[in-house]
């Protein structure tokens, strides 16, 4: 019943948002793609596979014992469960299944999910804030997005790498909350901690999921410059930087089905002074493809999903 809630909404903000445009401009725009720029577009989307497995390796704590191919598994289950749950919330299933098929402790493998959404976020931070640096603006808008993602960036690094802050960030928290949701919590907050203890023992562990984390935000949106470098060929690179990962933040609100309605509307929010709002539209729609080629290659795994849904819940 939510997603199909999720999915009404999605639908009801692209009819408004396009019945302000020329759709057929949008149509006609897409239907003169590059195809060569379009295909190595698409391309780029198997390497991205075997980093985010690379990454989910290296920081899993030796002493779970996971095969390659199962870590691999767990990366397709998560792309196409991202698809169709909001806020990228596929990714955190996996932590079900390190729990029920690799025995790691249920607060654990959500510690190491979170881990990596937190790299993720400090990744997509870095590529936006090198667009909006290197693009030069200086409006009130851009210096307003810079501000905001550099303190995501912040928070994310303080997240994985201070132990002491982060528990006086519990500490408040317990004050806020009732006294039966921080007993919930309390377990994924100790898990946490001996996380950032793994990670602080292991530096160089530290320095390759931000390293790592970079450079797939760099590959994911190199990628989708291509993308919509296909239907604008003059597009700046450095433009696209500074403002697609701010769509798909847009897009984590979770009241669309997969981010579908709100990052198009951003993108056209965006983009219209730069290429016009039908071409941005058109921008949305190739968004949208790259994220279900993306997934695609997950949907063998997903009847293992929803048969052990109520499970995961």
């Amino acid at each position: 019943m939510k997603r199909l809630l999720s999915l009404i909404i999605s639908l009801s903000i692209l009819a408004v948002l396009y019945s302000k445009l020329d759709i057929n401009s949008s149509l006609n725009t897409l239907k003169n793609s590059d195809i060569p720029t379009l295909a190595l577009s698409i391309s780029l989307i198997i390497p991205l596979f075997f980093l985010l497995t690379f990454r989910l390796i290296w920081i899993t704590p030796p002493h779970c014992s996971i095969t390659y191919k199962e870590y691999f598994r767990l990366v397709l289950l998560g792309n196409i469960l991202n698809l169709v749950l909001p806020a990228k919330l596929g990714d955190i299933s996996k932590a079900y299944f390190m729990k029920k098929d690799h025995n790691i402790k249920g607060t654990t493998a959500l510690s190491i999910i979170l881990v990596e959404k937190a790299g993720d976020m400090i990744g997509l931070g870095t590529i936006s804030i090198i667009g909006l640096l290197a693009y030069g603006e200086t409006d009130p808008t851009f210096l307003s997005f810079i501000f905001s993602i550099s303190a995501m960036i912040i928070a994310g690094l303080v997240a994985l790498l201070s132990r002491r802050l982060c528990h006086s960030g519990f500490c408040l928290l317990e004050m806020c909350l009732p006294k039966t949701l921080t007993k919930k919590v309390r377990p994924l907050f100790l898990a946490w901690t001996r996380t950032q203890r793994f990670l602080s023992n292991y530096p160089s562990i530290t320095a390759k999921l931000l390293i790592i984390s970079v450079f797939i935000s760099f590959i994911h949106f190199f990628g989708l410059w291509l993308m919509f470098k296909s239907i604008v060929p003059d597009l700046s690179l450095l433009l696209h930087f500074a403002l697609t990962p701010i769509s798909v933040l847009a897009g984590l609100v979770p009241l669309t089905f997969s981010g579908i309605g709100i990052r198009d509307a951003a993108l056209v929010g965006l983009f219209t002074r730069y290429v016009g709002a039908e071409t941005a539209a058109a921008f949305g729609l190739l968004f949208t493809v790259r994220l279900i080629l993306f997934a695609l290659p997950g949907i063998p795994f997903l009847g293992l999903y929803f048969s052990k849904k109520k499970e995961i819940k």
